[in-house]
C-alpha cells in the first residue's frame, strides 16, 4: 500500500492511494484510488490500514476464509485493540483466549465450548463481572470479525450465562447482590478520613459525596466548572452519557481550599488511586481488606447513604450516571423517597458526613425526614 500523485492538465497535483486486496475467490487484485489532497490520502490510506474499508489486515487469512483463534485474537489487536481505552485489560484476555483454545478454527468453537470456558473461570474464583467482560470481548471478537471478513459466523459468546447450570446461575445471582450490597459503613468511613492528610480527605470525601468514578476524578479539570450554575460538567464518561454534579456544602469547601485556577486537572495523583494504596488507608485505618473494598466502593457508599436518608432513587440515579435504575429500584426503594433535587441531595449528604466524622460515638446519626432544595432543580 502506497501514496501516489498525478499532475492534471491545469498543472493542480492530486495525490492518490494504490493497495492490493484478495476478492472473495482468494485471487490477488490491485487498486489504484485518486482522493484529492496528500494529507486526505493518508487519513484514507491509515483507514484501510485499520481495516475499516476492507478486509484488508485479513487479506493473508482470505484464502483459508476462517482464520483461527490466535489469527483472529492478533488481527483484532492489530486493526482494533488498541484504540480501545483498557488496552493491558484487553491484552490480557486476548491471551487467555489464545491460550485457551490456540489454533482451533474460530468456527469450530461453539456455546457449549464458551460456556464451559465460564465455568472454569466461575470455579477458579474469577469475579463475576471479570467474566462478564472476557465474554463481552468475545463476542464483540467474533462480530467485529465476522464483518471485516464479510462472512456469517455464530457467535458462541452471546448469552452464554443463560446457558449455565440452574445452581451455577444461582451462585452468581447471590454473588452480584452481595456485590451490589457491600459498601463502607459510617464507621469504617468515619476511620477512613481519620487517617487520611489533606490532599487525600479532600479525594476521599469528594468520591464519597460526588458520587464520581476513580476515572472521572482523574479527568475532572477546572475549566469543566460552571461558576454560575455552581456544577461541575463530567464531559467523558463509562456510559458516554455526560453529566454535571452540582458542588454545594461541603464540595464547595474542597474547591475553596484547593484554590480556584482557570485550568488544569482538579486533583492531584494521590498513592491512593492506585488499588495498592487505597488497601495501604484500608489497613491504616483498621479495616479488614476485601477484594470488593477498593476505591470504587466509595461511589456505591455515597450512594447507599444517599439512599439511607430518604433521597428519591431517580436523583441518585442522575448524579452516580447509572444508566439502569432497576436495581436502585429494586434494593433500596424501601429507604425513602423525601429528597427529589440533585443539589439538595449532595447538600443532604454532606451534612450526614458531617454528623459521621464529628459525632462522639455516643450520638446517634440524625436522618432527615424531609429536606426542601433553596435550588431550582
Amino acid at each position: 500500500m502506497g501514496i501516489y500523485s498525478v499532475v492534471n492538465p491545469s498543472g493542480k497535483r492530486r495525490y492518490g492511494i494504490s493497495y492490493s486486496y484478495f476478492d472473495e475467490n482468494g485471487e490477488k487484485k490491485w487498486k489504484r484510488k485518486i482522493i484529492g489532497t496528500k494529507k486526505d490520502a493518508e487519513a484514507e490510506q491509515e483507514k484501510i490500514k485499520r481495516g475499516d474499508l476492507l478486509r484488508g489486515i485479513f487479506a493473508d487469512l482470505t484464502r483459508q476464509k476462517i482464520p483461527s483463534m490466535n489469527q483472529m485474537c492478533d488481527q483484532f489487536w492489530k486493526g482494533y485493540g488498541k484504540e480501545l481505552k483498557a488496552v493491558s485489560t484487553t491484552k490480557s484476555f486476548l491471551k487467555a483466549f489464545k491460550k485457551q483454545w490456540g489454533d482451533r478454527s474460530i468456527n469450530e468453537i461453539d456455546r457449549a465450548t464458551v460456556s464451559a470456558y465460564a465455568k472454569k473461570l466461575l470455579d477458579n474464583g474469577r469475579a463475576i463481572g471479570t467474566v462478564r467482560r472476557q465474554l463481552g470481548l468475545l463476542r464483540f471478537i467474533y462480530a467485529w470479525t465476522a464483518q471485516q471478513l464479510n462472512i456469517e459466523l455464530e457467535n458462541p459468546a452471546e448469552k452464554v450465562l443463560k446457558f449455565l447450570s440452574p445452581e451455577v446461575r444461582r451462585k452468581l445471582r447471590n454473588e452480584t447482590n452481595q456485590r451490589i450490597l457491600q459498601y463502607f459503613t459510617e464507621d469504617e468511613f468515619r476511620r477512613m478520613v481519620e487517617v487520611c492528610n489533606d490532599d487525600e480527605r479532600r479525594v476521599i470525601l469528594w468520591a464519597y459525596l460526588s458520587l464520581m468514578r476513580k476515572s472521572e476524578i482523574l479527568n475532572a479539570r477546572w475549566e469543566d466548572i460552571d461558576q454560575d450554575r455552581k456544577v461541575l460538567r463530567i464531559p467523558f464518561t463509562k456510559t458516554e452519557i455526560p453529566r454535571e454534579i452540582p458542588f454545594r456544602g461541603e464540595l464547595h469547601n474542597i474547591l475553596d481550599e484547593l484554590g480556584w485556577k482557570d485550568a488544569g486537572p482538579i486533583f492531584k495523583r494521590v498513592w491512593l488511586f492506585r488499588p495498592e494504596g487505597f488497601y495501604r488507608l484500608l489497613k491504616k485505618a483498621g479495616i479488614e481488606k476485601a477484594p470488593q473494598k477498593g476505591f470504587h466502593r466509595l461511589r456505591h457508599s455515597g450512594a447507599t447513604h444517599l439512599l439511607k436518608i430518604g433521597v428519591n432513587p431517580l436523583v441518585v440515579q442522575k448524579i452516580g450516571g447509572w444508566t439502569d435504575p432497576k436495581i436502585l429500584f429494586q434494593t433500596y426503594a424501601h429507604l425513602g423517597q423525601n429528597i427529589g433535587d440533585k443539589a439538595a441531595a449532595i447538600e443532604a449528604l454532606g451534612n450526614y458526613s458531617l454528623q459521621i466524622l464529628y459525632r462522639s460515638s455516643e450520638e446517634p446519626i440524625t436522618q432527615p425526614t424531609e429536606i426542601t432544595s433553596p435550588f431550582p432543580s
